[in-house]
């Protein structure tokens, strides 16, 4: 595949125009690149801060009833992980 044809280097540019991010240090985020970046080269300088890892947490299962109302059938059900429990499902 030919990196150097038009079609490629314009797709390349785009991508690496929206996926880079930059640090800002006013307001203490990370933020979209707000300007194009240049073609890549060999020589290019690492940049003083870069995204080098990304942990992504998420939960998982079903919680038990946090309350109960009045017409719940289950209302004296003992909830073997507690009011509110993470279960295992």
């Amino acid at each position: 595949m030919n990196l150097n044809t038009p079609i490629c280097m314009q797709l390349y540019n785009k991508i690496l125009h929206y996926s880079t991010m930059e640090y800002d240090n006013d307001e203490n985020t990370w933020r979209r690149s707000q300007t194009p970046k240049p073609e890549p080269s060999c020589h290019q300088q690492i940049p003083k801060r870069s995204t080098s890892l990304a942990v992504v947490l998420f939960r998982h299962g079903a919680r038990t009833p946090v309350v109960s109302y009045n017409s719940d059938p289950y209302k004296n059900y003992q909830w073997p992980d507690g009011l509110g429990g993470l279960t295992n499902a």
